[in-house]
């Protein structure tokens, strides 16, 4: 499915062409390659079929068990350079409005948090959005944790993007002790990472400054 078909596949034609003038579309479409061809998390694409009179350019039907949050999240990540983010940070708000699951929540957190983080140093606020994801991703955690155990049976957890880049950014800041109750937070829950070491090394910091 490419980029039309999928406006058109999840209702996003007049959001669309509200949000973005002719440059910026003809900067989307150049930039928007996918190119794996299986549903994946994460890297998700599309299966055959909607009707060629709802699609932007008109082509053939499709399907698709991807949803809008997981799509329009998914396109957010091709706008990583300069002078294209803003194109990102205005998927993403929509990306938030629509449909979606836990994981596809989880997942959109994820892409915002390292999104933001990446402008800390070149744009005003993106420090604090950054953060603001990280709690978001944060607060769905249990309930994320719970969706992973379910689809991924016998898998343990992965890494979480949002505890492990908060405790950096709070550890950066000074803030051993608020870092140290985050890392218990995210290792009692069972997510993937480093934590009694980080810990160690937070315990040390705390240890230093007395």
């Amino acid at each position: 499915m490419n980029l039309d078909q999928g406006i058109a596949y999840f209702g996003l034609t007049e959001w669309w062409d509200a949000t973005f003038d002719a440059d910026a579309q003809r900067v989307i479409r150049e930039t928007y390659k996918p190119f794996i061809v299986s549903f994946v998390r994460e890297s998700p694409t599309f299966e055959a079929a909607v009707s060629g009179a709802d699609l932007v350019d008109g082509a053939e039907t499709l399907s698709t068990t991807q949803s809008a949050m997981s799509f329009l999240g998914g396109l957010a990540t091709w706008f990583d350079r300069p002078g294209q983010r803003d194109l990102a940070r205005q998927i993403f708000a929509k990306a938030l409005e629509v449909d979606g699951d836990v994981l596809d929540l989880h997942f959109l957190y994820q892409h915002m948090i390292r999104a933001h983080y990446r402008e800390r140093d070149t744009r005003d606020g993106a420090l604090m959005e950054a953060v603001t994801a990280c709690e978001s991703q944060i607060a769905l955690a249990p309930s994320s944790a719970e969706a992973f155990r379910s689809e991924y049976l016998d898998q343990p957890l992965p890494a979480h993007v949002g505890y492990q880049q908060l405790c950096i950014i709070l550890e950066k800041q000074g803030r051993f002790s608020e870092a140290s109750d985050l890392v218990r937070r995210a290792r009692d829950q069972g997510w993937g990472g480093d934590w009694d070491r980080r810990l160690e090394r937070l315990a040390k910091k705390v240890l230093e400054r007395k």
